[in-house]
């Protein structure tokens, strides 16, 4: 497949096609190429081809100290999101993850995936997991979907200042977690919205983070001056902006450049 001159999201359906440059994502983030859509009017805005535009991390599950991007439909487009779609939390994939910028430490300090270990009034404890999607302080995300706890939403969630507030709603039930930054983990308290029930919570990482070698690099998106809003274009830190474009001031994350041959 030939590369094009720039990557386009289009309203297409975004297929994922890649190649995976490493070891396996769970055992080892690995490198996991994407390129350039060579027909972006009617192919996915992300292909594996020869000529990738960069390398992101791949796996099942929510690699430690990296962030989701999600493929998120907007006014007849597609775009690179760091939150998935309002409403789409529950079944709603990462494309792909990345590392947010060094200024985003509450960002890295919460995103991803937690284990919870929560204590009711009688003593009983509750073992459960939340993955957990962090942009400019604002949560979304989603309970481990393998359990009978996936029925549970994350309906709102704030992180500032070493600390960690969501809001959950469990069938017709709503809680309140509020939680402080204690070294690695998070620690704090539960309660039920009427306040009849409440204990303590603990959240820690199921692993350590695995660090990936290669130098990041920041990937920008950048939007046309003529207001047309089913279009992005998605550029690396260095890359010329395209006559007629404007790109965000922030990066919307840091990923990888591929490796000269």
């Amino acid at each position: 497949m030939r590369a094009a001159s720039a990557s386009m999201v289009r309203a297409v359906a975004p297929v994922l096609a890649c190649a995976v440059l490493g070891a396996d994502a769970i055992a080892e983030p690995a490198l996991t190429g994407f390129g350039r859509s060579a027909k972006p009017a009617d192919a996915p805005f992300v292909v594996a081809t020869n000529s990738p535009l960069f390398q992101a991390v791949l796996g099942p599950e929510w690699p430690v100290g990296l962030v989701p991007v999600f493929a998120v439909e907007k006014s007849g487009g597609w775009e690179l999101r760091r939150h998935p779609g309002r409403g789409q939390e529950d079944f709603s994939e990462p494309i792909f993850f990345g590392l947010p910028d060094p200024g985003e430490s509450a960002t890295a300090a919460a995103a991803g995936r937690w284990e919870i270990r929560a204590t009711r009034g009688d003593g009983s404890t509750l073992h459960l997991a939340i993955e957990l999607a962090v942009h400019h302080g604002r949560i979304a995300g989603r309970f481990d979907q393998t359990t009978d706890y996936r029925f549970a939403q994350i309906t709102g969630g704030t992180t500032e200042d070493d600390r960690l507030e969501l809001d959950v709603k469990y069938i017709n039930d709503e809680f309140r977690l509020l939680t402080t930054r204690a070294g690695d983990r998070w620690k704090g308290r539960w309660t039920r919205r009427d306040e009849t029930e409440g204990g303590t919570m603990e959240l820690f990482r199921p692993s350590a983070p695995k660090p990936i070698t290669a130098d990041p690099i920041r990937l920008f998106e950048a939007k046309p001056q003529s207001g047309e809003t089913n279009v992005r274009r998605y550029l690396l830190d260095g890359e010329p902006v395209p006559t007629g474009w404007t790109r965000e001031t922030n990066a919307l994350v840091r990923v990888w450049r591929v490796a000269s041959p």
